[in-house]
């Protein structure tokens, strides 16, 4: 996909390269519902919440593949959820982890391309990633 393509400008440009958007939404919803759990077990008391509705956020995005031409604004809300109540949540549960964002931040000055949003949302990812593994 990389490789045909080049890197896309996010994560959900790839609904629009996959040959059916099905697929983008039953990995992103597998990927939400796998994550819940153990982002709500892991969690401190009163952060299981940020875990809840950055998934809900997350499952908004995966249900709206076609943000381009209709469903934007939901698209763009369950992003915006998702991207930052999962990093507050990371912040409050294991703030170390934020230093996941410190390559992204050195890449973003000094090259600011067109797919900084993309390499955003893998460090976002990344980092709840890591907190589910720690």
């Amino acid at each position: 996909m990389i490789g045909k393509n080049g890197i896309p400008d996010s994560l959900s440009s790839t609904a629009y390269i996959v040959e059916r958007k099905v697929v983008y939404t039953i990995v992103l919803a597998m990927t939400g519902g796998l994550l819940l759990p153990t982002l709500i077990e892991k969690a401190r008391v009163g952060t299981e919440w940020l875990a809840f509705l950055s998934i809900a956020g997350l499952l908004a995005v995966a249900f709206t593949p076609d943000y381009k031409t209709r469903d934007e604004v939901q698209h763009n809300i369950g992003g915006f959820l998702c991207g930052i109540l999962s990093q507050v949540y990371v912040a409050l549960n294991d703030a170390r982890l934020l230093l996941a964002w410190t390559p992204f931040l050195i890449y973003w000055v000094l090259f600011r391309d067109k797919n900084y949003t993309f390499w955003a949302e893998v460090t976002c990812m990344a980092s709840v990633y890591a907190y589910c593994l720690t």
